[in-house]
């Protein structure tokens, strides 16, 4: 693996956080006229289509062997729940505010890694972990105007975000990523056919099956290039790019929604955002003090 190319490696960073943004203002969009589950599984039918064209041009299908492994497994079910909060908190909060609550999940993954697996987090981590919660609390302050209970779904989707990172540590070595995402959107395309027991789906139109797959083809693409920008140049570098996608979503929820979040909400995005940054940094700091 090269580690030389880090302006490469941004370029392709901030190109897959704008796909991301675009995809989930494309399920913004298609909104409530489609149950959260509905769209889930359509979506992932393109997605897994996509997937599995590429990986026959490209590439090969992976060896199925990688799908059986309980963390695997596990990390599918994370994905699910995640995917659902946090598409269920888009149809209820401002598209930036949904967006930059799932961020804090890099502190809740550091929260559990030092609760669950007991991996030594010193002050510095800790510190960051404490102003991400006062980032969080002060974006869900009723005086902030905004809804409590969709800061809670967004929440919900951040702590599985955090579930789901945390249990692909366990994931074998030789595991590929086409592994991974192949698995991720066909469990995820599976769990939305579930949700028509118990969802009112809609008929689908046209219009929606254009809307959705457009949306795979922007999710897929973000999944692709951030997986190349980390071939090229190491995790700690291209990490922090991933921010730029709660800048890309508050330009995306004001032209087309017209949301300005009020002035704390942007107080406790910077506050997420600092915390996230920070716990980077000291992550690459104990990295290289432990080679």
């Amino acid at each position: 693996m090269s580690h030389t190319s880090p302006f490469r490696a941004a370029a392709l960073a901030i190109f897959a956080m704008v796909c991301l943004s675009i995809n989930d203002a494309i399920m913004k969009h298609v909104g409530i006229d489609f149950p959260v589950g509905q769209k889930m599984f359509v979506r992932g039918i393109f997605a897994t289509i996509i997937l599995i064209v590429a990986f026959k041009v490209f590439t090969s299908l992976p060896d199925v062997r990688h799908y059986r492994s309980p963390a695997s497994i596990l990390r599918g079910v994370f994905e699910v729940l995640a995917t659902f909060c946090f598409l269920s908190a888009l149809n209820i909060l401002p598209f930036a505010v949904a967006v930059t609550l799932a961020f804090s999940a890099p502190t809740l993954t550091t929260v559990l890694a030092a609760t669950v697996l007991r991996e030594k987090v010193g002050i510095w981590r800790w510190s960051a972990i404490l102003i991400g919660f006062c980032g969080v609390y002060v974006m869900s302050q009723p005086g902030a105007d905004i809804d409590f209970y969709g800061v809670g779904i967004a929440m919900a989707a951040a702590v599985f975000i955090a579930g789901r990172d945390l249990s692909q540590r366990f994931v074998a070595d030789d595991c590929p990523v086409e592994a991974i995402a192949l698995a991720t959107a066909v469990v995820v395309t599976i769990a939305g056919a579930f949700s028509w027991f118990w969802e009112s789906w809609n008929p689908v139109t046209m219009s929606m099956l254009a809307w959705m797959a457009l949306n795979a083809i922007f999710m897929c693409s973000s999944y692709y290039f951030y997986a190349k920008a980390i071939s090229i140049a190491d995790l700690s570098f291209v990490s922090p790019f991933a921010y730029v996608s709660i800048i890309v979503s508050a330009l995306l929820g004001y032209f087309f929604w017209q949301e300005v979040p009020p002035g704390i909400a942007f107080l406790g995005a910077g506050l997420i955002i600092f915390s996230g940054l920070v716990i980077l940094w000291r992550e690459k700091v104990v990295q290289d003090r432990d080679r």
